[in-house]
């Protein structure tokens, strides 16, 4: 995993796809920072006021700056659900919630 101490203060960057239809969104790292918890916190929330029900975020394990987002994706619900080696993003991590009611 990259040291905090050498990534910038900020401007990290997750790039969101949504299927509305499903109401769910894959997120990938673009670019990692320091302020990396707080754009996972202000993604997540803007995903649950657009109505997103499911997160998927794929994590490129190879890529030694994606692993700076895991810590805040795991405060922020995000669960480990498979490791795929050698595929489109290594790890895979999940959050569902419940639909309000």
């Amino acid at each position: 995993m990259a040291s905090h101490a050498n990534l910038p203060a900020g401007g990290a960057q997750l790039a969101a796809t949504i299927d509305r239809a499903t109401r769910r969104a894959t997120l990938r790292p673009l670019l990692a920072a320091r302020d990396a918890d707080l754009v996972v916190e202000g993604q997540l929330r803007l995903l649950g006021q657009e109505g997103v029900d499911r997160v998927v975020v794929l994590l490129d394990l190879g890529r030694a700056t994606d692993g700076v987002f895991a810590p805040a994706l795991l405060r922020h619900g995000l669960v480990p659900r498979a490791l795929i080696p050698d595929a489109a993003g290594d790890l895979l991590l999940e959050r569902t919630r419940p639909p309000a009611t």
